[in-house]
């Protein structure tokens, strides 16, 4: 078995290496969470953070397999970090190079292996972030794009992992951080005297540093009995935690985090965070499920939620999939806002509201003279969007010579603008969003399959509001606010017999036509009270009655589905103030079967 041939630059390589201060350190979640995305991703069994030193190749992350190393003879990745690119062994049984290889000959048995270099910014590889299965595979050319792209990010990590390291190194750099932070800072050594006061915290105990220093804590502090406890407690207990005191004088609530002080004698550092503010925002947040601006408590949607935190920090193309109106756009701006790229701007255009040059035109930007009506040089969105991102909304309608010019910019991270010849270069994230099913365009030849695989790194898809039912007397309530606010008046409250319509209908419009539904009502009704007379018509039908007895909602009583069938009849009643006739029409059943209902589960007059 041929084993790889050292680099050229091999010392310059492991003095870098050696710098990161990261091999044989212990599991860390942001490595740890690299590895398991790539191994989803790519739906491969294995999926490893390869760092290749002079004997070995150390694991610092590893998915589906128990071992932290392996000799240098037989790695793969030895042979990985001769390369500049993603390095693919699609059989290993029938390469030269690893036929022989115990790793193959025996287990894991690997057949199939793909490894992205690490490379540092002095251009040395350091390991690799691979691939492992024990069939033959391959990759595309998008794919291996995905996972350098991942690579990538391992080796900010690692950046970060040296940073951490450094400060940690340093009592003298720790405490310039913290003179860099908002919050304030207090260190006290172990018979409880002040060593370190920052201005922050002055300020918060109206003291000063010559007073503070050597001083007890408690003398300087002079909270309250019970938040002096707590904190007692807090420097007491050798794990990390916080506690929240109240500050009376400042009529504020003061989280205080214990941390200890690296390189020094047993000296705890206490962050003090205002978070009145933040506890008021985590109140309203709770209360409402508002998720990176979008709001609800459905299962369906927690799972969205936690799909674009993981997805967010990932600098790949996301696809966006869902019937129109159900919040694409809403996904579309929270990955952007907490992406690596949220200081940059976000730009969006809808390809199915332009016509063909018009969008691109929009996209791609105009020399002046390149067409009539083109009286300047403008820049495309392509451009604007550099260092940010970019949302192309509903791109399963863009002609198909814009998808050509679409993929060469993906390709190529260059735009040319209309009446010129010079490539711009250009760095965005794109996200793109569909409420049409882009694979069935494909087949039908509309959609090109290569820009498909481009745009969908990964995917995310939005279910219609008929799927998350138990939400809608939540965006009623919080539709209603909003308008409220916007227009200065008290916010309206539905009745029962409203919500139990609105409960039922269909929704073809989504989350979108719920929003032009409490407008629509709030306008009609004129009231604080929105009744079923006061809904668009396509939804009552022919629901709508004179003697409808309307009862004003309750938070407790928004949900009118039951599984249990004689609890249905039961609030079916009660909310009909026991008027059987609307209880049926509550239920949407015949006023016969309502009886023979009430019959068949013994229930009596009320």
């Amino acid at each position: 078995m041929p084993k790889a041939p050292l680099p050229a630059n091999e010392l310059e390589r492991l003095a870098d290496l050696q710098s990161f201060d990261i091999l044989d350190t212990p599991e860390e979640q942001a490595f740890d969470e690299i590895a398991r995305i790539a191994s989803i991703i790519f739906d491969m069994p294995i999926a490893l953070i390869s760092l290749v030193d002079e004997a070995r190749q150390y694991f610092k992350a590893r998915v589906g397999l128990d071992a932290t190393e392996t000799p240098r003879d037989v790695a793969f990745c030895a042979h990985t970090i001769l390369e500049s690119k993603v390095m693919v062994v699609e059989d290993a049984r029938e390469d030269e190079r690893f036929q022989d290889n115990a790793l193959v000959t025996q287990d894991p048995r690997i057949r199939f292996y793909a490894g992205a270099p690490l490379v540092t910014d002095a251009g040395n590889r350091l390991g690799t972030l691979c691939l492992i299965d024990v069939e033959p595979r391959s990759l595309t050319a998008n794919q291996e794009h995905i996972l350098q792209m991942l690579a990538n990010r391992v080796i900010s990590e690692m950046k970060l992992h040296r940073a951490n390291q450094q400060l940690r190194k340093t009592r003298d750099d720790v405490k310039r951080l913290f003179a860099t932070l908002s919050d304030g800072v207090v260190a006290v050594n172990e018979a409880g005297a002040i060593t370190f006061i920052d201005d922050k915290a002055i300020q918060i105990f109206c003291t000063d540093e010559n007073k503070a220093l050597g001083c007890s804590w408690e003398d300087v502090l002079k909270l309250s009995k019970d938040s002096t406890t707590a904190i007692q407690e807090l420097l007491t207990d050798k794990q990390s935690g916080s506690v929240s005191v109240q500050l009376e004088h400042l009529n504020t609530e003061m989280e205080i985090r214990k941390t200890t002080v690296p390189d020094s004698r047993g000296e705890i550092a206490l962050i003090l965070s205002d978070v009145t503010e933040l506890n008021k925002m985590r109140a309203i947040l709770t209360t409402e499920s508002i998720h990176y601006g979008i709001v609800g408590r459905a299962p369906v949607m927690r799972e969205v939620g936690i799909q674009i935190a993981q997805i967010a920090p990932l600098d790949i193309p996301i696809l966006i999939s869902g019937e129109t109106g159900t919040g694409k756009d809403l996904v579309a701006n929270a990955i952007h806002k907490i992406s690596p790229r949220e200081s940059g701007p976000f730009v969006a255009v809808n390809c199915g509201a332009l016509t063909e040059s018009l969008l691109s035109s929009q996209l791609f930007g105009h020399k002046r003279g390149a067409f009539t009506g083109a009286t300047d040089n403008q820049q495309g969105l392509f451009e604007a969007g550099s260092g940010g991102t970019v949302f192309l909304d509903e791109i399963g309608d863009m002609p198909m010579d814009l998808q050509a010019s679409l993929l060469r910019v993906l390709d190529n991270k260059e735009v040319v603008r209309l009446g010129e010849a010079k490539p711009r270069s250009v760095d965005f994230r794109l996200v793109s969003a569909s409420n049409r099913d882009l694979q069935q365009l494909i087949k039908e030849g509309r959609f090109r399959e290569d820009l498909f695989y481009r745009i969908r790194g990964l995917d995310i898809r939005m279910p219609p509001l008929r799927k998350r039912r138990e939400d809608i007397p939540l965006l009623l309530e919080h539709f209603a606010r909003i308008d409220a606010l916007v227009n200065h008046v008290e916010a309206p409250h539905f009745t029962n017999n409203a919500i139990a319509v609105l409960m039922r209908y269909p929704w073809p419009g989504n989350v979108r036509e719920l929003r032009s539904t409490v407008s629509f009502a709030a306008l009609h009704s004129g009231r604080n009270t929105i009744r079923l007379a006061d809904l668009p018509p396509e939804i009552t039908a022919e629901r709508i009655t004179t003697a409808e007895p309307e009862v004003p909602a309750t938070p407790a009583r928004l949900n009118p589905s039951h599984s249990d069938p004689k609890q249905e009849i039961l609030w079916a009643l009660e909310e009909a103030q026991g008027n059987r006739s609307q209880a049926a029409k509550l239920l949407g059943i015949s006023r016969a079967t309502f009886y023979r209902r009430m019959q068949q589960l013994d229930i009596k007059n009320m």
